[in-house]
């Protein structure tokens, strides 16, 4: 099998209708499943934020974060279907919005977003589409705005990352890691600097 630039997202795109339909059905597009869990997602604080989730898929998180008092919520998948069956499952969320991207760049403007969350992202995605995503997060995040992720180890995905190579991206930021409830992954949390 070849991969390009393009394999994930073609797999996503050409699935996307199977794997809503199946999630969907199974109820797994309930946030709670996802915030209850013991993740360092479900520790952060989103009062009067404006949140980003990045491979937002159906919007899973969209309902927690907003109960929590987010200021606003944006989507970000480049499944044009996933973007679709969002905006419909939670039509009756205020200040929630979803947009399909390129894969490989955050339709946001440079330091508009106070935190954005990329869970279960980065080991669906070639290491330069992910690196690139990465330094795309710096770009849209507010000065003290958080990046909270997972992401694959090298040692155990082909494009994953090691702690070295993390820490040279976010180097003019503060990096957190914290204990992985699967090993192969970093469970990160990124502050910008500045105001």
């Amino acid at each position: 099998m070849v991969y390009n630039d393009n394999f994930g997202r073609d797999f996503w795109i050409g699935n996307a209708d199977d794997i809503a339909r199946a999630r969907i059905l199974a109820g797994i597009y309930d946030e709670k499943l996802f915030f209850d869990h013991p993740s360092i997602v479900a520790q952060i604080d989103v009062k009067d934020k404006t949140v980003l989730d990045l491979g937002c898929g159906l919007g899973r998180i969209v309902r927690r974060v907003m109960e929590r008092g987010a200021k606003k919520y944006i989507g970000v998948d480049f499944s044009p279907t996933m973007v679709e069956r969002a905006r419909k499952i939670h039509e009756d969320v205020k200040n929630v919005e979803f947009v399909e991207n390129d894969g490989k760049t955050i339709p946001a403007g440079d330091r508009t977003v106070d935190i954005v969350i990329a869970e279960l992202l980065f080991q669906h995605c070639p290491k330069e589409i992910s690196k690139g995503y990465l330094y795309e997060v710096k770009r849209v995040l507010k000065g003290g705005g958080k990046f909270i992720a997972q992401i694959p180890r090298d040692i155990t995905y082909l494009g994953g990352f090691s702690e070295a190579e993390l820490r040279e991206i976010f180097s003019d930021c503060e990096i957190g890691f914290f204990d992985a409830t699967l090993q192969w992954y970093y469970n990160i949390v990124v502050t910008t600097r500045g105001p």
